[in-house]
């Protein structure tokens, strides 16, 4: 299912267009139909829609600059540009605020019908795109999670133990990796008595915006000292 926000000054061309449109047959719901860019902002607070289908010249705000703002608020936005001006400017400029579609006016039905079927499937790409990311990043945590807690059971000394970490946040790229694994493993292991203590190095992790080796290493040596862990694949299977 999509959203889409149809904004143009003109009342008969907005009811043209939700007439003309098979909505249900392209799976898609509108979330508004706006006379001007102010309100199709205002609509955008509170449904963000999946598509912009706006009109270029409008009083006040204009549709290119609407679309500018909307992706401000919703990156992964589609836009499409109704424009009853055939000018290379207007194009150069629809392309430099990141206007997918730039149809002229009158268009036909098929030819914004064929728009916002392509508009729908760049949304099914971008969808793809974060469910990829998110599904990486999660299995990248759960390595780091797995590291560190072989690094409990390992034989090192705490000179060891800071080596074998700096080894393995240099892997991590993204520090925000690192917070995230050792947030998971102290919270894996929070047994009696010790609550306060990873209450305080959670606290820490998401303050610290420096590097995060000092507070493994020493997060590590703790739970080391309090014996052997238990896993923390259910929390992990829960993200």
């Amino acid at each position: 299912m999509y959203k889409l926000l149809l904004v143009d000054d003109e009342q008969i061309i907005r009811e043209g267009i939700e007439k003309m449109v098979d909505w249900a047959g392209l799976h898609i719901v509108l979330t508004a139909s706006c006379s001007n860019a102010i309100a199709a902002l205002d609509s955008m607070t509170d449904n963000l829609p999946d598509i912009l289908l706006t009109d270029i010249r409008m009083p006040g705000m204009d549709g290119l600059e609407l679309a500018e703002r909307a992706a401000a608020l919703h990156p992964m936005l589609q836009t499409i540009i109704l424009s009853g001006y055939d000018t290379f400017e207007y194009a150069q400029q629809a392309v430099k605020r990141g206007v997918q579609e730039y149809l002229l006016k009158p268009c036909s039905q098929s030819e914004l019908t064929e728009a916002i079927r392509r508009a729908c499937r760049a949304v099914d790409r971008r969808r793809q795109h974060v469910l990829y990311l998110s599904g990486e990043r999660s299995e990248r945590v759960r390595t780091l999670v797995a590291a560190f807690e072989s690094l409990l059971k390992a034989p090192l000394d705490a000179q060891q133990l800071e080596h074998q970490v700096h080894e393995l946040s240099k892997t991590a790229e993204d520090p925000s990796l690192l917070r995230e694994a050792l947030i998971c493993v102290v919270t894996g292991n929070m047994g009696s008595g010790q609550t306060e203590w990873s209450m305080n190095v959670i606290m820490d992790a998401m303050r610290m915006r420096e590097s995060l080796e000092p507070l493994i290493s020493r997060t590590l040596i703790r739970l080391r000292g309090e014996g052997s862990p238990p896993p923390v694949a259910a929390i992990l299977s829960s993200r």
